[in-house]
């Protein structure tokens, strides 16, 4: 959710500390003070290299899970029924409602930008 981040490093003559502010889309501003330019340096470019030319939309997931062997067997998502959940939950034709898989590889969505 972040909007905006800009490195701010310490003017050579000054007494002030290196720092990184970030401006979200809801508006919330956080500030990161660092002991070094170094340090300071390094987050932002692992913030700049985390959401900017993505190359992969596997990068963006919350987490990463490895399922472990009496879950990786059964291969849940060939289990899984959409149809069926979303009927359960009321999401059906009669309700107005309409199921389609025309993006279902996200290419509508997501853009890579290659360097």
């Amino acid at each position: 959710m972040i909007a905006f981040c800009t490195y701010r490093p310490a003017p050579p003559a000054s007494h002030q500390a290196p720092s990184i502010r970030l401006r979200c889309r809801d508006f919330v501003f956080v500030a990161f003070n660092f002991l070094t330019e170094k340090e300071a340096s390094a987050v932002y470019n692992s913030i700049k290299s985390l959401t900017c030319k993505l190359g992969r939309i596997e990068k963006l997931y919350a987490f990463s899970y490895v399922p472990q062997p009496p879950e990786k067997d059964l291969d849940g998502w060939n289990i899984f029924d959409y149809k069926k959940e979303f009927a359960r939950q009321g999401v059906t034709k009669e309700a107005g409602w309409r199921i389609t898989n025309i993006n279902a590889d996200y290419a509508v969505c997501y853009v890579f930008d290659e360097v």
